[in-house]
């Protein structure tokens, strides 16, 4: 009994140690003084084993950025990719957080 418990510890530590979190890459454009509205997005999709079938993940959260700010422009981008890897899978994540501006709180106003 004792040795199927310790075989049993050793097994999920050993699972334990498969599961980690990459980030890959952040980037930030300029953020502008009158910012008032913050918004945010987020697509991610799962590949099993590493294999991905679709690299549309990015385009998704910038069409909803997009969305989220129709009538005024996009500043002050902060862009995130992570990887969430589990035992078999791995889960992709873009995420954005900008400012929507209007179109005249923009001019001559970048920090």
């Amino acid at each position: 009994m004792k040795k199927c418990m310790m075989m049993l510890l050793l097994m999920l530590f050993m699972l334990s140690l498969t599961m980690c979190t990459t980030l890959h890459s952040v980037s930030l454009s300029q953020i502008p003084k009158n910012r008032n509205q913050n918004i945010y997005a987020e697509a991610g999709d799962w590949a099993f084993l590493g294999i991905n079938f679709s690299n549309d993940i990015v385009e998704e959260a910038q069409n909803s950025l997009r969305a989220k700010c129709p009538n005024g422009k996009i500043t002050g981008i902060l862009t995130k990719f992570a990887d969430y890897n589990y035992l078999f899978v791995v889960k992709r994540e873009v995420t954005l957080n900008a400012f929507c501006v209007s179109a005249e709180q923009t001019k001559g106003d970048i920090e």
